[in-house]
């Protein structure tokens, strides 16, 4: 099913114009008038979502992924501290961009 529609706000009120009896128009909120009423405004939508936040930073896996020859097992292998291992560890997230050095006091 459809949502409803936003109710219509309406900042105008109706006046007679004493000197003519003219009816004549008045906006409550910016203080115009005007002979003619003018269309309603919708009143406004409800606010977006929030945008998401940042990415996570991107996963950094020095492990690949072998077969042992002999038994056609497979193992792991980790590329920069030369580790094996049965069972594939959890990559580790890449590390954050350096602090800024602190200034000498």
């Amino acid at each position: 099913p459809l949502a409803p529609a936003a109710p219509v706000k309406d900042d105008w009120t109706e006046h007679r114009d004493p000197s003519t009896g003219k009816t004549y128009y008045y906006n409550t909120v910016t203080k115009e008038t005007a002979w003619e009423k003018p269309a309603p405004k919708p009143a406004p939508l409800a606010p977006a979502a929030p945008k998401p936040l940042a990415p996570a930073a991107p996963v950094k896996d020095d492990w690949t992924e072998h077969k042992d020859p002999s038994t056609g097992k497979t193992f792991y292998y980790n590329t920069v501290t030369k580790e094996t291992s049965w069972e594939k560890p959890a990559p580790k997230p890449a590390p954050l961009a350096p602090a800024a050095p602190k200034p000498l006091a």
